[in-house]
């Protein structure tokens, strides 16, 4: 193989997530049932989402945290909030 190539395959290698800890990492699940805004109707079967979503992640060895029916604002900051702060293992 070129050496530029096992260089890019080198360097592609180092971003792929480790799938190897145990907890894996977070999982934030954010599920929206109803809405502030009367034109927007209740969004059923959202339960259904939640325990599927945070189900599978639970399978795959991630922590879930679930956040249901939230503002547009708080989904910013909770978005923010777990963005800026890594996971510790």
């Amino acid at each position: 193989m070129h050496r530029c190539c096992m260089l890019y395959v080198w360097m592609f290698e180092q971003r792929i997530y480790s799938m190897e800890h145990r907890p894996r990492g977070r999982a934030v699940v954010i599920s929206n049932r109803y809405f502030l805004k009367a034109d927007l109707e209740v969004r059923d079967g959202a339960e259904f989402d939640e325990y599927n979503l945070c189900t599978l992640f639970k399978q795959l060895h991630f922590d879930v945290q679930l956040y249901s029916n939230k503002s547009t604002s708080v989904c910013v900051v909770l978005s923010v909030v777990f963005c800026r702060f890594s996971y510790e293992f």
